[in-house]
Order: C-alpha cells, then sequence, then structure tokens
C-alpha cells in the first residue's frame, strides 16, 4: 500500500523505482511510527528490528547496486506525509 501511495504524488516521478520500493519496505517494517517500541522484560527480541537498515545495505551492496540513503529518507518522509 506505501508503495502505491507514490504514485499521487508528483514528487516521485524522478525518483528511481527502487527507491520508492526500499522506503516502503523499511516504513512497513517499523513497529509503529508514533512511539517507541520497548518490548516487556525477558521478551523474545527480533534481531532485526535494530539494524533493518544495514541488513538492506549489505544485501544491496553484495548485489552491486549503490543506494543514495538520503534519497530514501526523504521518500520514507514523503510516503509516511502522504499515509497520514
Amino acid at each position: 500500500f506505501l508503495a502505491e501511495l507514490s504514485v499521487c504524488d508528483y514528487f516521485f516521478v524522478t525518483s528511481r523505482k527502487s527507491i520508492v520500493a526500499i522506503a516502503a519496505v523499511m516504513n512497513a517494517s517499523e513497529p509503529t511510527r508514533f512511539g517507541s517500541f520497548y518490548p516487556p522484560h525477558g521478551a523474545f527480541q527480533i534481531p532485526y528490528q535494530s539494524d533493518w537498515h544495514t541488513h538492506i545495505e549489505k544485501l544491496l551492496s553484495d548485489m552491486g547496486y549503490a543506494i543514495d540513503w538520503r534519497e530514501v529518507s526523504s521518500a520514507r518522509e514523503r510516503l509516511w506525509s502522504l499515509y497520514r
């Protein structure tokens, strides 16, 4: 759904599709945008929650794909503003 929002905004016309896709996946993977997530004491910790960016960057780097994280950051913020 977040990626589909990008077709409603002229901002994304010049954005690479991969940037929009990465931004949408990263936004969707956040537990919550409007507050911090603190699991109860002793709860199972999901290892990728805190370093999702690192895993994506490593995966794309291994594939030889260069990402401008400033573009991803801008796209993430714009998608959030469209979602609200």
